[in-house]
């Protein structure tokens, strides 16, 4: 049963909630911000060109439907990437540390450790050797 948690453990998005969802979060704020000044930028340009041309009035532009329907449309794309890469880039560090700690707990509870491989794109490959050596040494006792 206990081996079935961890498996599922491993499958899920979010691994550790506390490290990953505030790095999320900040990224789609950042994301927000970054969206709203642009789209600021673009209305301003928009008035300021429309006033050159002797059209005072922003009004007509902004009762414009497709404008809202293509800025909210980006706008949306924009926040889901960016949380989808941030899951992903996160999902990197936490399921190594996962990983990490569970052989080191193996360890602590006198069990046979399991030696840890990471995948190419993950981080933390010199404390994977590390901890690897540590396990092969415990290993030939």
């Amino acid at each position: 049963m206990e081996n079935h948690a961890k498996k599922w453990k491993r499958q899920r998005w979010i691994i550790t909630p506390g490290f990953q969802w505030p790095i999320v979060i900040k990224t789609v704020i950042i994301a927000a911000i970054a969206a709203t000044f642009f789209t600021w930028s673009t209305f301003y340009f928009f008035w300021t060109s429309l006033l050159h041309s002797g059209h005072p009035s922003l009004i007509p532009l902004l009762y414009q439907p497709a404008l809202w329907v293509g800025w909210s449309v980006c706008l949306l794309l924009c926040l889901t990437l960016s949380a989808l890469i941030m899951i992903r880039v996160t999902h990197r560090v936490a399921g190594q540390m996962y990983r990490f700690e569970s052989e080191l707990d193996h360890i602590i509870e006198g069990q046979n450790p399991r030696a840890v491989h990471t995948r190419k794109d993950d981080y933390f490959h010199d404390f994977e050797a590390v901890l690897n050596g540590c396990i092969a040494k415990g290993g030939s006792r």
